[in-house]
């Protein structure tokens, strides 16, 4: 893998975050109790945590990646928490969730993440 196309492949990775983020909050805004909670849970289950794991060895256990892997991980346990809040019907507990400090900032944390690991590839 180039760096080029790593550097494509996070710029990818926050994408889907964004659109990831977008679609929680709409389950709790529309009343979607019918979310995927084990999977909102699980950091292996999205787009960007496949990808992750496809990366080659050497990629993976850069200080970069690895502190992506491991805000990612904090990022899905907190996002879990949402999404079983927004199943269990705690909707206003979820939406105030999603606007609150601890999911804000595990969001920023792990986009600067990837923005580091960026500019390490270059």
């Amino acid at each position: 893998m180039t760096a080029i196309t790593l550097r494509g492949e996070l710029d990818d990775a926050l994408f889907a975050h964004i659109d990831w983020k977008y679609g929680l909050r709409e389950a709790a805004v529309y009343r979607d109790t019918g979310l995927p909670v084990e999977e909102i849970e699980s950091c292996d289950c999205c787009k960007f945590g496949h990808w992750m794991q496809s990366l080659p060895g050497f990629l993976r256990v850069t200080p970069e990646a690895r502190e992506v892997d491991r805000l990612h991980r904090e990022f899905h346990a907190c996002a879990g928490k949402i999404a079983r809040r927004i199943s269990n019907c705690e909707f206003d507990a979820a939406i105030s969730d999603l606007s609150g400090r601890q999911y804000n900032a595990l969001s920023a944390k792990l986009t600067k993440a990837v923005a580091r690991w960026k500019l390490a590839v270059s």
